[in-house]
């Protein structure tokens, strides 16, 4: 019995120590940034159709329409994508894209990754699979493109993702 309770006195010394050294859920939570440029990027206009935005400059003036519903496209930096947000328009270069079928054949999960080479998005979309086989074969890796979409919390991950419902191909302007 005395063994037992120096264990039980113990354990709760511990968790005293790590709560104390520890700083509050509530207090951690605020701490997060998805960027250490977070909120301080901004979209500088050079002309009606060319943009910068992180270390590409955009021309949307031969966008190309590939996939969902027509859009104007008026871009919100990745960096100042951090809550969840509906209906914003983001630009920027594809890469790391995968494509999952689900276990029961239907559908198809697309993953990719959206950056502007200053910041990244990770984008999330589960499509019909006629959708999913349009969307990848219209976008690759690498194409610079303009979407527009929702910034939500994935209900797996717990993370800001970035579901797509339109896009064109746009150029970058060297």
């Amino acid at each position: 019995i005395d063994y037992e309770e120096k264990q039980r006195q113990r354990l709760l010394d511990m968790s005293r120590e790590i709560a104390m050294s520890s700083p509050a859920p509530e207090a951690a939570a605020q701490d997060k940034a998805n960027s250490i440029f977070e909120g301080a990027e901004n979209v500088e206009n050079i002309t009606d159709d060319v943009f910068k935005i992180g270390n590409i400059t955009f021309d949307i003036s031969e966008k190309e329409f590939v996939w969902g519903k027509e859009f104007i496209v008026k871009p919100t930096p990745i960096a100042n994508v951090t809550k969840p947000e509906k209906r914003i328009v983001v630009t920027g270069e594809i890469f790391g894209m995968e494509r999952k079928d689900t276990r029961r054949g239907d559908k198809a999960t697309v993953n990719f990754g959206l950056t502007d080479r200053m910041s990244s998005l990770w984008c999330k979309r589960l499509f019909k699979l006629d959708e999913a086989d349009t969307f990848t074969s219209s976008l690759r890796n690498g194409d610079i493109v303009a979407m527009m979409g929702h910034a939500e919390i994935d209900r797996f991950d717990g993370e800001l993702v970035f579901a797509p419902m339109a896009a064109y191909k746009i150029k970058e302007k060297k």
